[in-house]
């Protein structure tokens, strides 16, 4: 078991960021591509390979288009 730090006392010289002045410089539009293996050691299932296409698009401020596609097998 590992932790990421300790918690008890809070961080020390540590500033706080400013924000951006001029709008947000974060965009939801991305495309994500994925390779995935696995072996679970299993008879049943062993050897496993699977693809991945995902994306967002933002349309407009309020709405987003996300969708994705996988394909996967097993031995």
């Amino acid at each position: 078991m590992a932790e990421a730090g300790d918690w008890s006392c809070p961080a020390k010289g540590l500033a706080a960021l400013a924000a951006p002045i001029s709008g947000s410089c974060l965009s939801y539009d991305f495309v994500d591509l994925d390779y995935t293996f696995n072996d679970f050691g299993s008879r049943l299932i062993d050897n496993g390979d699977s693809y991945e296409l995902g994306f967002s698009k933002s349309l407009g401020s309020l709405f987003f288009l996300n969708g994705g596609i996988n394909a996967g097998s097993f031995d």
